[in-house]
């Protein structure tokens, strides 16, 4: 167990893109999948540091399952927000005061690995931030409002943002305020380091770590 380490699971999204119930609740290998993500990471954490933010109206079955899965890992769950830097600002309010590094992590990512995490930390150390992803290797189109293309983007410098994303707690807690006094609105915690000035490592992960969105990925990441 890392003691100074603490988790935050973000499972508080609506999933209106996913379109047939809460994606989370869906089974890989015999157990929902939030559940996988868990417990990849259960080993570099004690619950008593580790919390998953969810949507009120179906925490009780959270709880469910996570008794029935998990009945070795009480982690705490709490209430979700809105928006993700919601649920995230929620998870940092009751982690304890030794935590000095937090790693905030997609429920709806079941393949991410211990190994990745402990990398990220690692640089996280270092530098404040650390995030894993891939570089993009698609063309890049920008288009206009009547989806025609009106430039063709540079890709070279381009990736595509995973987690678990893993930041200084301070830091990220001094982002959140200094973020708190914007209209912005940030799709992930690099984001929010990036906005406050902070520096943050993209870590190369060679490994599948999709996270699931549409019906169509679940099919996908049981194949993988």
């Amino acid at each position: 167990m890392i003691v100074d380490l603490g988790i935050i699971f973000a499972a508080g999204g609506s999933g209106s893109r996913y379109q047939r119930g809460n994606k989370l609740f869906e089974k890989i290998n015999g157990e929902p999948l939030f559940i996988s993500s868990i417990r990849k990471f259960s080993a570099l954490c004690r619950p008593e540091n580790a919390v998953i933010a969810v949507p009120a109206d179906v925490r009780t079955k959270f709880h469910e399952y996570l008794t029935k899965y998990l009945p070795d890992y009480p982690l705490q769950i709490i209430e979700g927000g809105t928006e993700r830097a919601i649920s995230v600002q929620n998870g940092l309010s009751v982690l304890p005061h030794n935590i000095k590094f937090v790693a905030i992590h997609d429920s709806a990512r079941p393949l991410s690995s211990e190994a990745l995490l402990l990398e990220c930390l690692n640089e996280a150390r270092i530098c404040g931030g650390a995030i894993p992803g891939k570089p993009i290797t698609d063309t890049l189109k920008q288009i206009n409002a009547n989806s025609i293309i009106t430039a063709t983007v540079p890709r070279e410098s381009f990736w595509r943002a995973e987690t678990p994303q893993v930041f200084n707690r301070d830091l990220l807690e001094n982002a959140y305020h200094l973020a708190s006094q914007k209209t912005m609105i940030f799709t992930d915690d690099a984001a929010v380091m990036e906005c406050a000035g902070y520096q943050v490592k993209m870590i190369y992960n060679c490994s599948p770590n999709p996270k699931i969105t549409y019906q169509f990925d679940l099919s996908e990441i049981r194949n993988i």
